[in-house]
């Protein structure tokens, strides 16, 4: 089993399209999966709703769960595989209680001066989680939304960034992966798809792909699956 968060309090920086895709990836591949949508946006709620009203196979069970969700967590992880969080929208108690219980914890980051301010709120949950309770997060920063143009290098100056502070390589280090600002992206949720069912031979599968391979350690492979709720 295992439980991942995707979350960050900062908005529009991917975290409803890193966790849909990772889950839908997840599911594909054969493990039953469930979404815990804590965001009060809802946006992986409305992810579910699109998928159900387009008839996409396999299902994907979506639920939200408020206040002290660690033991909520914990009670799904004993029924499914995978349980992945989507988390965000402000610094909460819901964000702090499942960073405690997470086997993993993504904190997507984009290169920009707002969203290098919620990236020192993430930072510093970690600090204080390990001083209360002596155990340190097991958190990765996950660059996203990278600009395809190769003259752009803003992401390229974040992770080094990053890289050199010795409380963000401790508590933050970064994941080998990368995400791109793809149309693929923008596009599939638009029917409740993830990009490897809208767009399998793209690039953005591709990066979904190398996410799971790294979060997971193997490669991605579809598998015969049957709906799990």
């Amino acid at each position: 089993m295992a439980i991942i968060m995707v979350g960050s309090e900062k908005g529009g920086i991917g975290k409803t399209t890193i966790a849909t895709n990772i889950a839908v990836a997840s599911r594909l591949s054969g493990a039953s999966v469930i979404l815990v949508d804590i965001d009060p946006q809802g946006s992986s709620l409305g992810f579910r709703r699109l998928r159900n009203e387009n008839n996409v196979s396999p299902a994907l069970p979506v639920v939200n769960v408020t206040g002290r969700i660690g033991r909520d967590l914990i009670s799904f992880s004993e029924t499914y595989e995978h349980v992945f969080v989507d988390a965000g929208g402000r610094d909460s108690i819901e964000i702090r209680d499942a960073a405690l219980v997470a086997d993993l914890w993504i904190v997507p980051a984009v290169a920009s001066a707002y969203d290098a301010m919620a990236m020192d709120t993430m930072l510093n949950i970690c600090i204080q989680s390990e001083r209360e309770t002596g155990t340190k997060p097991n958190a990765r920063t996950l660059i996203n939304r990278i600009e395809t143009l190769p003259t752009v290098k803003d992401s390229e100056e974040l992770a080094a960034m990053l890289a050199a502070d010795e409380d963000y390589a401790k508590y933050l280090p970064l994941m080998r992966s990368r995400m791109h600002r793809r149309l693929d992206y923008e596009r599939s949720p638009r029917t409740g798809l993830s990009v490897i069912e809208y767009a399998p031979d793209g690039k953005a599968a591709a990066e979904i792909c190398a996410l799971y391979e790294e979060i997971f350690g193997k490669k991605f492979a579809m598998a015969e699956v049957a709906s799990n709720g």
